[in-house]
C-alpha cells in the first residue's frame, strides 16, 4: 500500500505503530555490543526514512534492561516538537543504522504502490585487539 505517512506495523495488533524505537532480545554477552539494522529499498518505488533529530543520548549496551534505558525511550517518544528529518531512498539506497538508540519509521508518502524491503539486523561486537608479531 503506497502513500503512507508512516509503514511500520505491529505484528499483534495490526495498527501502524508510527515513531518508534526498536526492541529486540539484547545479547546476555558482557562485550559491548551495537545492535545495527541494515535496509535496502528493493523498489520499483521509493521510500523515506523518518528520524528523530534530538532523541538525545542512548544508554550503552551494558544500560539496555535497566532503568536508564526505560528512562531514554519514554524521553525520546515523548519530545513535543521535536524536528523530524527524512531521507528519500530510492530502489538499490539504504541505510545502516542503531534503530534501538533512534526515534524512526519509513514512509510511502508520494507514491502510488507499496515498496518492498530487505532488513538485516545484526548484533556487531567491539573488536579485541590481539598481539601480533610482524614478519
Amino acid at each position: 500500500m503506497g502513500d503512507l505517512e508512516t509503514v511500520t506495523i505491529d505484528p499483534l495488533t495490526g495498527a501502524f505503530v508510527g515513531l518508534h524505537i526498536d526492541s529486540y532480545t539484547r545479547s546476555e554477552s558482557t562485550q559491548r555490543n551495537a545492535h545495527v539494522r541494515f535496509v535496502v529499498n528493493l523498489g520499483p518505488p521509493h521510500r523515506y526514512l523518518l528520524f528523530g533529530l534530538n532523541p538525545g543520548v542512548a544508554p550503552t549496551s551494558t544500560e539496555h534492561t535497566g532503568e536508564a534505558w526505560r528512562r531514554f525511550k519514554a524521553a525520546a517518544l515523548s519530545e513535543a516538537g521535536t524536528p523530524i528529518g527524512r531521507i528519500r531512498l530510492e530502489p538499490g539506497e539504504g541505510y545502516s543504522a542503531n534503530t534501538e538508540a533512534l526515534v524512526h519509521d519509513a514512509s510511502s508518502v508520494g507514491t502510488s504502490a507499496a515498496c518492498t524491503s530487505l532488513h538485516i539486523r545484526c548484533n556487531l561486537r567491539e573488536a579485541q585487539q590481539e598481539d601480533a608479531t610482524e614478519v
